[in-house]
C-alpha cells in the first residue's frame, strides 16, 4: 500500500516537535497580552515614556510563564476550548441575527417586541440543538446531558451531567450579562 505524504501534517508535526506550540505560541500570548494591558492603564506613566519598561516586564512575565510547565499546559487547554466557545457565541449571535433580533431596544428598552422574538429565536435553536444532539452518535457534549433528562433518563442530572448543564448555564449566563451590561451603556454623542 502507499503511504500519502501530506505536507501541511508534516509541517505541523516539525512544528510541534520545534515546540512552537508549546513554547513559541503560549510566550507571544502571554506577552501580548500583559504588553497590552501594561500599555491601557499606563501605570507608568503615558504610552510614549513607558513604553521600553511596559515591553521588559511583559517579556520577563512571559519568559517566567513559559518556564511553568503546568501554567503552559493549563494554557494548551484553555486556548482551545475559549476558541470554540467564540466560534460558538458568533454562531448565536448570527443566528439571532437571522431573526432581527436586537436584545435592547432604545425606545422600548428591555423585553421590547425584539427581545420576545430573541427568546424564541434561542428556544428554537436550543430545540435544534437538542434534535442534532439525539441524532450524533456520541452526542453534543455539552448538550447531552440536558437531552437524556428531557427524554426521562433522570440519571442523566447527577453527577458529570447536572456539572455539565451547570457549567454551560455559567458559560452562556456571565458573557451574556456582560454584554447586555456594556450594550445598555450611554452612548456619548461627539
Amino acid at each position: 500500500m502507499v503511504e500519502v505524504v501530506n505536507p501541511l501534517e508534516n509541517a505541523l508535526v516539525l512544528l510541534q516537535d520545534f515546540g512552537f506550540f508549546s513554547v513559541i505560541l503560549p510566550f507571544v500570548l502571554v506577552y501580548a497580552l500583559i504588553f497590552g494591558l501594561l500599555n491601557y492603564i499606563s501605570i507608568f506613566g503615558d504610552e510614549d515614556s513607558s513604553k521600553t519598561v511596559n515591553q521588559v516586564i511583559a517579556l520577563a512575565v512571559a519568559a517566567f510563564t513559559i518556564t511553568s510547565t503546568d501554567a503552559v499546559n493549563s494554557l494548551l487547554g484553555i486556548i482551545p476550548q475559549a476558541g470554540f466557545f467564540l466560534v460558538v457565541s458568533l454562531m448565536l449571535l448570527m443566528i439571532l441575527g437571522l431573526f432581527g433580533i436586537r436584545m435592547y431596544d432604545a425606545e422600548k428598552g428591555f423585553g421590547g417586541s425584539s427581545t420576545v422574538k430573541g427568546g424564541l429565536a434561542l428556544l428554537i435553536t436550543g430545540l435544534f440543538l437538542i434534535i442534532i444532539d439525539m441524532g450524533v452518535e456520541g452526542g453534543i457534549p455539552l448538550i447531552r446531558p440536558l437531552s437524556e433528562f428531557l427524554v426521562g433518563q433522570s440519571a442523566a442530572m447527577t453527577g458529570a451531567g447536572f456539572e455539565s448543564l451547570l457549567a454551560l448555564m455559567l458559560l452562556l449566563g456571565f458573557p451574556i450579562a456582560v454584554i447586555f451590561y456594556l450594550g445598555t451603556g450611554k452612548k456619548s454623542s461627539n
